[in-house]
């Protein structure tokens, strides 16, 4: 079931001017007379309606509260304790930066954990393990972290974080040599509501796909897409390499066909081949420290079932270009720039929605349509065309080219 997809519900009548009419309503019954506007009486009513819809309310926002799909804030956490299931909490950006020297020494260098660089004296990160440059050698690879959690370590690009804090000897040189990534601030609502919702799936240990999205999520609070399959390896061989498997098995595969001889291989197969992709907010693809938190975690005994091979990996992209002319109508030529902007924006909307959802085909028709909401009269695509992506897969945009052909009769 889809938590979006449930009726709205109200627990008690919060409509102003329907409380407002139903209490001078029930007084005028009860008096037998009308109240007109400007009536001390009616003037009171009016007043104490005021209290009594704030109060309507606070009863209605109270008892929502109890509802997983309008649950917010520490109301939400409560909900989460049921099934054992905590919000995230913030996390640092992380990366690797290469601590270098002149020349080769003839003694080991230290570089203590927790020394310390920046990108601009303002922002700080730090060593997360202690490391030696070895004798004969000038340079070391060390894992940094930042000091401030949340998301504003991330995106430093390699080379931006290259000032020492912390004087080290014998070290001339520091840089990052990776993007910053992982950092994040404390899990948002909608995405703890996800992970609620799902979270009865980790009971079962049947290996379900709810409960491997679920394990997945709890490992960043950035994931916004989990993508589960089965692989099907025999399907990938040739019935020459069925026969020479049925073979070294001492199998009798006479008069069966090519299905039922991967039948009787696949009894003795030890293992099923479970493929997870994860994929960050805004399309970004998943760094090696965020696929190790995931495999860290589905790989737990108490998590993965033991006949389950996990293939855990960062989605494989499907570039693609847009090249598209739009018309406009002349009847709409008083708002050509205010279409114009519409349709940039359009794009921008499809490119980012193209990426959010890992297995999701390049369909130009969406881009069509967004366009033409935009006010566009109509509009031709050069590219992209329609490519179906697997499960494994995620589109990104490379380059944008859309040109104002101009207007047109209705």
């Amino acid at each position: 079931m889809n938590i979006n997809d449930l009726p709205a519900i109200n627990f008690c009548e919060t409509n102003a001017t329907e409380i407002q009419q139903d209490i001078i309503n029930v007084f005028e019954g009860i008096a037998k007379r009308t109240l007109s506007p400007g009536n001390p009486e009616r003037l009171f009513l009016e007043s104490l309606a005021t209290i009594i819809i704030q109060q309507r309310i606070a009863i209605d926002y109270a008892a929502k509260q109890d509802l997983l799909s309008h649950a917010n804030d520490g109301f939400l956490d409560h909900i989460g304790a049921f099934t054992d299931t905590e919000r995230l909490k913030e996390s640092s950006a992380v990366s690797i930066a290469k601590f270098s020297m002149d020349t080769a020494l003839d003694f080991v260098v230290s570089i203590p954990a927790r020394s310390r660089i920046t990108p601009d004296g303002e922002m700080f990160f730090h060593t997360t393990e202690y490391s030696e440059i070895l004798t004969g050698q000038t340079e070391i690879e060390v894992s940094i972290i930042c000091e401030k959690s949340g998301s504003s370590g991330n995106g430093y690009v390699a080379g931006q974080i290259n000032q020492m804090v912390d004087v080290l000897p014998y070290i001339t040189s520091v840089v990052n040599v990776d993007t910053t990534l992982g950092g994040s601030d404390v899990e948002k609502d909608d995405s703890y509501r996800e992970r609620i919702h799902l979270s009865t799936g980790k009971y079962s240990v049947a290996g379900p796909t709810d409960a491997y999205i679920f394990w997945a999520k709890t490992s960043h609070q950035d994931i916004i897409d989990v993508s589960v399959f089965r692989s099907a390896p025999l399907d990938d061989l040739s019935e020459t390499q069925i026969n020479s498997i049925l073979e070294i098995l001492n199998i009798d595969s006479s008069g069966m066909d090519i299905s039922e001889k991967k039948i009787k291989i696949s009894y003795f197969l030890s293992s099923a081949q479970v493929n997870i992709c994860a994929l960050l907010e805004n399309g970004t693809i998943p760094g090696e420290s965020i696929i190790d938190s995931i495999k860290e975690i589905l790989n737990d005994k108490n998590k993965r079932p033991l006949t389950d091979n996990l293939n855990i990996t960062a989605p494989g992209v499907i570039n693609y270009n847009i090249d598209l002319t739009y018309y406009i109508s002349d009847s709409n030529s008083p708002a050509i720039s205010n279409i114009k902007c519409k349709v940039e924006d359009a794009v921008d909307n499809f490119v980012l929605w193209q990426k959010m959802k890992i297995g999701r085909d390049i369909n130009p028709d969406e881009l069509t349509r967004l366009i033409i909401n935009a006010g566009a009269k109509r509009v031709e695509i050069i590219e992209p065309v329609f490519t179906i992506l697997n499960k494994s897969q995620i589109a990104i945009n490379q380059n944008s080219t859309f040109n104002y052909g101009g207007l047109e009769n209705e």
